[in-house]
């Protein structure tokens, strides 16, 4: 089978859908671009655009914290997978951080390393130091902050997509190419075997540095104040009561998405030949890359002891350690509601995503097609704040109005793609003498999905469905537009929160941290149990054909 992330060429009709999908936003964005409501032309609003304060700077602060985060991700990234990969070892820690909302991390980190917060409480019993000394990384600058906390969840993404990809590569030949060569074993991973799985990973890298560069919530909580990075300020236009204002904002994100046209360009160029792979493979002593990777778990250990010691916090003391503790709940009544919202739309979403999928992938494996269409990873390409203010537009020209509807719309539109990109490698790897058996049995096609191939891969799928609740907890931006700031959840309540009460601030992140770790250790335990006595059904048996 072909080592790559998707296909091109041939486009379904569903293809062709998701794609319309995808380009409805866009057009979307026009109508409020070209003056709709504010009755002004477009060059009114570039004008508005382009006098707004500190506009370059929070271009160039962007693009540094995306570029930088990205780099350290994928020297991290090889470090760690070139260590799953030579040793055959897996870290289930890593796949734990992926079920961490980005929101969550930031938040934790802002408890421990602001002013008065945990990490500096106690460096300050050894050390005396004043609060205006206590200063690290929250809200700098550099965005050193927000630089640290994507790296964090970004090293675990491109691990858990490297990872695989080097186990389709024929490692056996490698190796023994290697030791007649002379190399070590990270020597023939970093000379050998990553350049060619950089090379596949284009599509995840640019889902990395778009989020990096466009995310909001995580810049929010921790990105600079003055000035502000690119994403939040776009948000802030799109959000103004003021016409003019939104028109600027969405021809601001015109112009991202066709800058973000330009960079995949760009990355298809800088990975296109073997020369500019071998140039990027970093020879800095792995005992720097082990020092990172444990000053980083130390900061992820830090930010969810943060977030636990505040949300238990009544008042805390300078002087003291440890704070005095409250554990009664009736405080954080206002957030039942919220986490009620939650806990429904991250279930719709999740059965609307798996079963999308399932009807998608059985398909195009009806078609022959063994790999997904670019398509999907456009998904992920398209940044969350102008594919919900596009969409957002569509609404109001619809005659229709934010709600709990499109909110669900906006997350699934995210979740499908990953559960199509989770499911897809197992789903067309199907043995074609099952298939030839069922042809010959006449079970009709729909029914042997139902009884064979959704239990045949009843573990990924719970994955799928794990994975798809944690995307939808995650989700900020498409919540409160979509939502027209009507939809309370657990994510927005935390963006309220955060400037606000720490305790209570400190409680709904843990909370958003919780619901999704509670799905992946749900579907752990669910999966070790299921099929337990059936070796088969664990994918690792197969029938015997004669």
């Amino acid at each position: 089978m072909e080592v790559t992330l998707f296909r091109t060429g041939s486009v379904t009709w569903v293809e062709r859908v998701f794609g319309l999908i995808l380009v409805i936003p866009v057009i979307g964005l026009f109508d409020e671009a070209l003056g709709q409501y504010s009755d002004r032309s477009w060059t009114s609003g570039v004008d508005r655009l382009l006098n707004e304060p500190a506009l370059v700077q929070s271009i160039v602060l962007s693009i540094w914290v995306a570029v930088v985060s990205l780099a350290i991700s994928i020297s991290l990234a090889r470090y760690l997978s070139g260590q799953c990969v030579t040793s055959g070892s897996v870290r289930r820690w890593q796949s734990l951080l992926l079920a961490i909302p980005h929101s969550a991390l930031a938040l934790g980190l802002l408890l421990a390393l602001s002013s008065g917060g945990v990490g500096w409480r106690w460096v300050s019993q050894f050390l005396e130091l004043s609060a205006d000394h206590q200063y690290l990384f929250p809200r700098d600058p550099w965005g050193l902050g927000l630089i640290a906390s994507l790296v964090v969840k970004e090293t675990a993404f491109l691990t858990a997509i490297a990872i695989p990809i080097a186990q389709r590569l024929p490692l056996a030949s490698y190796r023994a190419l290697s030791r007649q060569a002379g190399l070590t074993q990270t020597e023939s991973f970093n000379q050998l075997i990553w350049p060619q799985v950089l090379s596949l990973m284009k599509p995840a890298l640019f889902v990395v540095f778009v989020f990096g560069l466009t995310n909001l919530e995580v810049s929010l909580i921790l990105g600079p104040d003055q000035p502000q990075v690119f994403a939040v300020r776009l948000f802030q236009l799109v959000t103004d009561p003021n016409p003019l204002n939104r028109q600027a904002g969405s021809l601001g994100l015109i112009v991202l998405l066709l800058s973000l046209g330009m960079a995949w360009l760009i990355f298809r160029h800088v990975f296109r030949t073997r020369l500019h792979q071998e140039r990027m493979v970093h020879h800095t002593p792995g005992w720097v890359w082990l020092s990172i990777d444990r000053c980083l778990i130390g900061l992820v250990c830090l930010s969810l002891l943060s977030l636990l010691l505040w949300s238990i916090t009544q008042r805390w003391s300078v002087a003291d350690v440890l704070p005095v503790m409250s554990f009664r709940l009736a405080a954080f009544a206002p957030l039942v509601d919220p986490m009620i919202m939650s806990l429904m739309i991250g279930c719709t979403t999740t059965v609307l995503s798996v079963g999308l999928a399932i009807v998608v992938l059985e398909y195009q494996v009806f078609r022959g097609y063994a790999r997904l269409h670019w398509v999907w990873w456009a998904f992920l390409w398209m940044p969350a704040l102008p594919m919900s203010a596009g969409l957002l537009a569509w609404i109001y020209l619809l005659g229709g109005a934010p709600g709990l509807g499109p909110v669900i719309l906006g997350h699934t539109l995210i979740a499908l793609p990953y559960v199509m990109i989770v499911m897809s490698d197992a789903w067309f790897a199907r043995d074609l003498r099952y298939q030839m058996i069922l042809n010959q049995s006449g079970l009709a096609r729909w029914r042997a999905v139902i009884q064979i191939w959704i239990p045949r891969h009843s573990r990924l799928l719970l994955i799928a469905a794990a994975l798809a609740f944690s995307v939808s907890c995650a989700l900020y931006t498409q919540t409160v537009l979509l939502g027209g700031g009507r939809i309370e959840t657990l994510m927005t309540e935390l963006m309220v929160a955060v400037s606000g009460e720490r305790r209570i601030a400190a409680f709904s992140g843990l909370m958003n941290l919780l619901l999704p770790l509670m799905a992946f250790v749900l579907v752990q335990l669910v999966n070790q149990w299921s099929w337990r006595n059936r070796i088969g059904m664990q994918g690792e048996g197969d029938a015997d054909f004669r």
